[in-house]
Formats: structure tokens, C-alpha cells, sequence
């Protein structure tokens, strides 16, 4: 035999029949398997295969072990980063050996429990992905409930949705992303696109799948609200990535259902409470705000520069109130309305302003942080033009007024 000839440098099992190959088997009657990562017998498999012998079990004392003790040998309900007991010696748990379970367990997954290691695996076979080589990733997020339990999440890179759906031999081509608005760099923000969009083909489908990931929706941040280093340095090419997992998912549901990109679940662990630094305004919001800000509403009275105080002249027909917009909702009657002249009236004791200031509110805090930040920007400048910093020092004609452009901002 000749002495350069290579043999298996560790104990292994066929991947056909599952027989042990002990450690210094020659690999000229093996076969390796790219499918399954696993070598095999060449041709037939021989009968009966050869198999491991079983380890006999633990004692009972091993189980019951001291706090103490070094986590390796405690069972996994007791230390979390140590083996697992989901597969004994000899068992394979969706084709990973005992020792593999072992690694992934106290390298990738260590905050697991049993069943959502199981599921872990399970997902790697099913999708062909190797977690020591990175080609996965186990994620267990807080929930932002603090009734509810943690979040468990499967991730993979871009690069590997991209390879699962090519597999299927069904893609078509991909465009480049194609990049909104570019927002200038300020308020602590890079310069970012407002949004990408990302189409992908697929053979026999006559229309391309289209995504598109929205700056506002996808950036991450650190604990201290500073943007995370990839999405301050390239901020493009990270958005692009968010758009391009979406439109997998769209176009390959069943190569890549399940999977979601780490570039698109940074913002899982973006520090709560907090909102978001605003994105500016676009040029004709600006256009929009400018006006409402140069062009202040005339005092309740009358004629331009008399007092909101002043009584009216005597004799003189009251003022012709102005016109609404539209489709604006009418403004609830005021319970306790200020006589013509009294300079006494409160906003904050004035049940139908109060209901209106809620109102608002409830327009600033929708489930779009995107609108979100365009309205809470926009009502920034309304108050100014009104005269007064907040909803609660607005009469009831300020706040429809400012009620009817915040709605014109969808």
C-alpha cells in the first residue's frame, strides 16, 4: 500500500447507510457527497453495514450534578451553552452527528432550547446550509412585549437566499436595485436613499416580482441611537440588500419561505422607546410647510394686525368664518366656547380642543414610522405658524386647521 495514500483523518459515517467509518479508512473506497456534506461507500454499500457500537448510558449521578460544576458536563436545561441531549452517541438529528450538534449547540446556538435547536437543524437540512460554515445563523430576539416570550429567527445572507433560489433552476435574472430620493447627510443620518426597489424574474412568469424596502423602515441603530457601522458607511448597498431578500421571497416562496437576511432584521434590536431621527422633508413638503409657516391664520377678530384680545368695534357685524377645505371634518362644538372679546379662554378645559388634541395625536402615532416622522415634522411647523408650542395652548379653529394638513400628508 502506498504510503501517501489518504485515509479519513477522523471517526465519520456513511451517508447512504449510516455504518461507521472509523478513523484511517482509506478514502479510495469512499465517495464524498456535496449534497449531504458527508462521505459514502463507493457503489454499493456492503451488508450488513458496519455500526457503531452504542455508548453505554450515563450514570444517573452525571445528571444531578453540582452548580458548580463545568457547564460542558451539565444537561441543557441547566446550561445553555453546553451539549445537548436532542442525540446520543451513534444517532444522527436531521443528518448532523452528535459531535456537530454538540458544536452547533455551544458555538451557534446558544441560547436554544431542545425543541428550537431541533427546528434549527431541521431548517439548515431542509435549505442544504451548513451553520459551522456560517451559512446560517440562530437569532433569539427580546420581545418588545414584556407578557410575551422571546422571538426566535432563522437568518442567512443575501448571498445564500440568492444561491437557494438559483438551485431551483427557475430564475430569470435580477435587476440592480433602483434608489429613491438621496436624503442629504444630517440630523445624525448618512446620505441615504428614501427607499430601493429590486426586481426579479422568474421563468414563466410573465411580470417581474417587485419589492421595495424603505430607509425608515429598515436602518439599524446602536444602544445609544447612533446609526449602526455598515449602515452608516453603505447605506445603498444595505438597503439594496433589504429590497433584494423581499423580492426572493416573492418570487421563490418555497425555495426561501421562512428565511429572512441579517441585513433586514438589524433593526430587530434598534433601543426602545426612542423615535426614530425624522427623515427631511421633499422638496414640495418643504414647499408646503414654508407657506404655512410665512403665511400665519388670521387673528380670530377680523382684520390683519388686531389683537386676538381686542373686543370687537361696537356696532360692527361679527367676522365671516373662514372657509374649509373639502372633505374636512367638521370641528365637534366647543362646550364651553369663549364669549365675543374674553381673553379668559383656556384650550386645556375646553373638552372639545382636548378631544381634537387626541385626535392629532393619534395622526402622529400610526403604524408607518415613515408617516410618522413626516406629519411630526409638518406639525412642528403648523404650532409655529398658529403662534403657540403645543396642541394644548391651540384654540379649536387652530388645531382643525391643523388637523386638515396633517391629514393631506399620506
Amino acid at each position: 500500500m502506498a504510503s501517501n495514500e489518504k485515509r479519513l483523518n477522523r471517526d465519520s459515517e456513511c451517508g447512504k447507510c449510516g455504518g461507521f467509518l472509523p478513523q484511517g479508512t482509506s478514502l479510495e473506497g469512499l465517495e464524498w457527497n456535496p449534497v449531504n456534506r458527508r462521505w459514502e461507500h463507493r457503489g454499493a454499500c456492503p451488508a450488513p453495514a458496519p455500526s457503531r457500537a452504542p455508548a453505554a448510558p450515563a450514570p444517573a449521578a452525571q445528571r444531578t450534578l453540582a452548580p458548580d460544576a463545568p457547564p460542558a458536563a451539565r444537561p441543557m436545561n441547566e446550561a445553555p451553552s453546553g451539549p445537548t441531549a436532542i442525540a446520543t452517541a451513534g444517532e444522527t438529528v436531521f443528518g448532523f452527528r452528535r459531535d456537530q450538534v454538540d458544536l452547533i449547540k455551544s458555538m451557534i446556538a446558544r441560547d436554544a432550547t431542545d425543541d428550537e435547536l431541533r427546528l434549527f437543524l431541521y431548517t439548515a437540512s431542509r435549505y442544504n446550509l451548513d451553520p459551522l460554515l456560517h451559512d446560517i445563523y440562530f437569532r433569539k430576539y427580546k420581545s418588545r412585549d414584556p407578557n410575551r416570550p422571546p422571538t426566535v429567527s432563522f437568518q442567512v445572507g443575501v448571498d445564500g437566499l440568492t444561491s437557494i433560489a438559483h438551485q431551483a433552476n427557475v430564475v430569470d435574472g435580477i435587476d440592480e436595485p433602483v434608489f429613491g430620493e438621496t436624503i442629504p447627510a444630517g440630523d445624525g443620518l448618512p446620505e441615504h436613499p428614501a427607499m430601493a426597489t429590486v426586481r426579479v424574474y422568474r421563468k414563466g412568469s410573465s411580470r417581474p416580482f417587485v419589492a421595495t424596502a424603505r430607509w425608515a423602515e429598515y436602518y439599524a441603530r446602536n444602544k445609544d441611537g447612533t446609526i449602526q457601522g455598515m449602515w452608516q458607511d453603505k447605506p445603498f448597498l444595505m438597503l439594496g440588500k433589504c429590497a433584494l431578500s423581499r423580492a426572493l421571497r416573492l418570487a421563490f416562496p418555497a425555495e426561501v419561505k421562512g428565511l429572512y437576511s441579517t441585513e433586514e432584521m438589524a433593526q430587530a434590536d434598534n433601543p426602545l422607546p426612542g423615535p426614530r431621527p425624522p427623515p427631511r422633508l421633499s422638496a414640495a413638503e418643504k414647499a408646503g410647510a414654508i407657506d404655512a409657516e410665512a403665511t400665519p391664520s388670521p387673528p380670530a377678530g377680523g382684520t390683519t394686525g388686531a389683537s386676538q384680545s381686542d373686543p370687537a368695534p361696537a356696532g360692527s357685524a361679527p367676522p365671516a368664518p373662514a372657509p374649509k377645505p373639502a372633505g374636512a371634518p367638521p370641528a365637534p362644538p366647543s362646550a364651553k366656547a369663549p364669549p365675543p372679546g374674553a381673553s379668559t379662554y383656556n384650550p386645556r378645559e375646553d373638552p372639545a380642543a382636548q378631544e381634537m388634541v387626541r385626535e392629532i395625536e393619534g395622526m402622529c402615532h400610526t403604524a408607518s414610522p415613515f408617516l410618522n416622522d413626516r406629519r411630526n415634522q409638518l406639525l412642528v411647523l403648523l404650532l409655529k405658524s398658529e403662534n403657540v408650542l403645543t396642541l394644548d395652548q391651540a384654540g379649536v379653529d387652530a388645531l382643525d386647521r391643523i388637523r386638515t394638513r396633517l391629514g393631506d400628508v399620506a
